[in-house]
């Protein structure tokens, strides 16, 4: 299953902002950020300056990510499998992405 918004790379999982640059390169940005907007130049993750051309919110991903989803399955199933997925991404960030990151500190 496809992810949709969440960043499955890191310790623990985050909620993420797809930004476009004009140039067509990608950028995540974890939801705890703001967002930029367009017409606004940030840094790419090459290191150069880029002006964003869209971003698309953790919820309009989820949206997008629903109708591909919709091509084969029925909403219901879509919806269920979706949150199902929200459920199992906090649950683990609860038992084992923020305890170890404590111990990580701690250390």
């Amino acid at each position: 299953m496809y992810p949709g918004p969440w960043a499955l790379n890191t310790p623990v999982s985050e909620k993420q902002y797809l930004v476009v640059f004009n140039d067509g390169d990608k950028l995540e940005l974890p939801e705890s950020h703001s967002a930029p907007r367009r017409g606004e130049e940030i840094i790419k993750p090459d290191g150069s300056m880029g002006t964003v051309k869209a971003v698309a919110s953790p919820k309009r991903r989820r949206q997008i990510m629903t109708k591909v989803c919709l091509e084969c399955h029925s909403k219901g199933f879509a919806k269920a499998s979706l949150r199902t997925f929200d459920e199992l991404v906090k649950l683990f960030n609860l038992r084992y992405g923020e305890p170890s990151q404590a111990i990580m500190r701690a250390l």
